[in-house]
């Protein structure tokens, strides 16, 4: 009988992976230019495992990508986000952040790397809140990033070290 469940177990695992890289090209056609940078916000049907696999597959050869996955089962939500390697060191973009900001939305917390962070929560009414807002977050990248450049050339000038320090 065990070995009956740990078989059937094993074609759960590999019926999920194989739907999941059948959504691949589906998804990688969905990819839009959100500020210069290549986003996809989406609601997928698969497990938490199934949508790390797919995000860092899709993450792969493209270094400017802004991923945010969300899924629900009954009334556990998971929230997952994947940055491509310029987002996370020239733009100095946070997976971790960007996780913990989405997942007020389904009532939840979460964390991770830079490049990749997952979040749980318990309200599956606000995924569409939290995939709009993981849009925002794509469109005002480039503002912050202004204003922190901004801030950092002001505390270089000579006046401000004169007057503030």
């Amino acid at each position: 009988l065990k070995e009956e469940n740990t078989k059937m177990l094993r074609e759960v695992e590999q019926l999920r992976a194989e739907k999941a890289r059948a959504m691949q090209g589906d998804l990688a056609s969905s990819i839009e230019q959100v500020n210069g940078i290549s986003f996809l916000a989406k609601r997928l049907d698969l497990d938490a495992t199934s949508i790390k696999n797919l995000a860092f597959e899709l993450k792969n050869g493209n270094p400017n990508l802004m991923l945010v996955f969300a899924s629900a089962e009954g009334e556990k939500v998971n929230i997952s986000v994947a940055l491509g390697d310029e987002l996370v060191n020239a733009r100095k973009m946070n997976a971790g952040a960007i996780v913990k900001e989405l997942a007020a939305f389904v009532k939840g917390g979460g964390g991770g790397q830079a490049f990749f962070a997952m979040a749980g929560g318990k309200d599956p009414d606000g995924i569409d809140a939290a995939l709009n807002r993981a849009k925002e977050i794509a469109k005002n990248t480039l503002k912050i990033m202004r204003k922190l450049f901004f801030i950092l050339w002001i505390k270089e000038c000579p006046w401000y070290k004169i007057v503030y320090t």
